[in-house]
């Protein structure tokens, strides 16, 4: 899609498993920029391992000044 090059979504924790099948389904060129957000009441959040095993694309916590990245 010409011109729209981030995808962003929310979810709660129970989003995990359709985030784990969106990403499996996604082509390893997205040719865009992937922010998917999970509300968690406690702890660490282990979504961007979980997501980089179910996916072909590479998944990281975002860090503050970090540039954003297509096909990630």
């Amino acid at each position: 899609m010409p011109g729209r090059d981030i995808i962003v979504m929310g979810a709660s924790a129970g989003g995990v498993e359709t985030y784990k099948e969106l990403v499996r389904n996604l082509p390893e060129r997205l040719g865009a920029s992937l922010f998917l957000v999970i509300h968690l009441s406690w702890g660490r959040s282990y979504l961007p391992e979980i997501l980089s095993k179910a996916g072909r694309l590479s998944a990281t916590h975002a860090t503050d000044g970090e540039s954003i990245r297509y096909d990630h």
